[in-house]
């Protein structure tokens, strides 16, 4: 496979792990997390946040892993916030959320301190895959509450959801900033302009510029080139092995002596493909 071969179109697809950092998590762009913080979160003041260190080293290494997240940050008053970019789907997401939760407010606390007191800590989650998938809204907020009363036991861990594939509102006159920074997250690779509707806000006209792969270095070219022709390599092994199951399926289903037109239909596999399937 050769370079020529990719269509890099006009914006990277920030969603990635290194273009979703050199968007959100370099202190030049720094204004942009400040604004998506202060959108989502409009409670807190992040005027003042900055970033830092990506990696929480557990205490006691023997027993659980430490993480690495994808941004973190803290403000002036100490309020943490980490965010996460999290693409695919993934079995008991939700308890991966919350047992991140427990870093940053360990790492605040002193060791052998007895203070039980700690900043609150914002665990932020932007998720290519929805749980709501009927749904028009895309911001879920969430807390450790108790059953009968749903009173929240601690305002101190605050769990922030943003679902993109829910940007159904966006770029009407009904959408609010999340139901397009969502639309943007999902889209922007496929775009070949930003759209009307967002011009006249800064924070989308930087965004788009930053992801705008002619303002990128060379280096950063050569970069994204790659990893795009890698996640191409991936996407047709993983549609070989697909087919390469569909024809195990049909073999069998052809044993069992199942019409040929019921096993193209159930298998998506062409007619043509099952005949000759039924021939060898």
């Amino acid at each position: 496979m050769t370079n020529d071969i990719i269509n890099l179109g006009t914006f990277a697809n920030i969603r990635k792990d290194r273009w979703f950092k050199r968007t959100f998590g370099v202190k030049k762009r720094i204004h942009l997390l400040r604004r998506l913080l202060t959108e989502i979160i409009p409670e807190h003041d992040f005027a003042e946040v900055t970033l830092v260190k990506e990696e929480f080293i557990n205490v006691n290494p023997d027993d659980y892993k430490s993480i690495r997240v994808d941004l973190s940050a803290i403000d002036s008053d100490g309020t943490r916030v980490i965010i996460e970019m999290q693409v695919a789907e993934q079995d008991n997401y939700y308890e991966r959320i919350a047992f991140n939760s427990a870093f940053p407010i360990q790492e605040q606390k002193e060791i052998g301190s007895q203070e039980n007191d700690f900043p609150t800590v914002y665990m932020v989650s932007l998720m290519d895959f929805s749980y709501h998938k009927d749904s028009d809204q895309v911001l879920f907020r969430g807390r450790f509450r108790w059953n009968d009363s749903h009173e929240a036991i601690t305002d101190r861990v605050q769990l922030i959801f943003l679902e993109l594939p829910n940007c159904k509102k966006a770029l009407t006159g009904d959408a609010g900033f999340a139901d397009n920074f969502c639309y943007v997250m999902r889209n922007i690779e496929k775009l070949d302009a930003i759209p009307s509707q967002l011009s006249e806000d800064k924070f989308f006209v930087d965004l788009f510029n930053s992801a705008r792969i002619a303002n990128f270095t060379a280096r950063e070219k050569l970069l994204y080139k790659s990893d795009m022709l890698d996640e191409q390599s991936i996407a047709m092994h993983e549609r070989f092995l697909d087919k390469k199951a569909r024809v195990e399926i049909a073999r069998n289903l052809i044993a069992m002596n199942y019409p040929i037109q019921d096993i193209a239909k159930a298998t998506g596999l062409s007619l043509d493909v099952v005949k000759s399937l039924d021939q060898s």
